[in-house]
């Protein structure tokens, strides 16, 4: 039985509001992964949560996974567990080039140690299933193009391709 009133976000010269609030932060209901949209551009005195720079817009999915590391390793040893359990293995390779065989040495390679780490990790746990690791692009949210291989050798061109265009960064999971 509670009412939620919604109001329509104004623009005054450099600031965010409503009518009659004038707020200090602004917390985004958005991952920016499309752009920043001009009316959050150029605030004065506000304080925007994420800030614009932590979009995806400009963000890297292997950035992203390296300081979820860092705080899952720092998490697990407070709980005394193995970070395998909450994190995913990954690495990165930028300048692939599907239309050639550039970087498919660097994609080959690192598919073959991740997996190779992720089969002592299921030696370790019992785990009877076969590894695979997913390819995707390393920049946007949008979830097209993510590909799951068991072994390097169905890496082909036709795997790094999204929507008619070549991916040039890839992670590896």
């Amino acid at each position: 039985n509670e009412v939620l009133v919604l109001e329509p976000v104004q623009r005054t010269d450099r600031r965010l509001g409503l009518k009659y609030f004038d707020p200090c932060t602004i917390l985004l209901n958005t991952d920016l992964s499309a752009g920043i949209p001009g009316i959050l551009e150029e605030l004065f005195e506000q304080t925007l949560v994420p800030p614009l720079h932590a979009g995806w817009h400009s963000r890297l999915k292997s950035r992203h996974f390296a300081c979820y590391e860092e705080v899952s390793k720092r998490f697990s040893k407070m709980l005394g567990i193995d970070p395998w359990l909450i994190t995913p293995m990954h690495a990165e390779c930028g300048d692939v080039d599907s239309s050639s065989t550039m970087g498919s040495e660097c994609l080959s390679s690192k598919v073959d140690s991740v997996l190779g780490r992720i089969r002592r990790k299921y030696k370790e746990y019992g785990i009877q299933e076969k590894p695979f690791v997913v390819l995707k692009a390393d920049n946007g949210t949008d979830g097209r193009g993510v590909q799951s291989v068991r072994d390097a050798s169905e890496i082909g061109p036709a795997r790094l391709v999204v929507d008619g265009k070549p991916l040039h960064n890839v992670i590896i999971q």
